[in-house]
């Protein structure tokens, strides 16, 4: 069980990074249109 929820952790983490790559991705396809 433990291992699970460290991997769901791991997974949330990586989403949020994720989201916040987009983020940062879409301000800059924005500014250089």
């Amino acid at each position: 069980m433990k291992v699970l929820s460290k991997k769901m952790i791991l997974i949330n983490l990586l989403r949020m990074r994720w989201s916040t790559l987009d983020i940062l991705l879409v301000k800059l396809f924005h500014s250089f249109t």
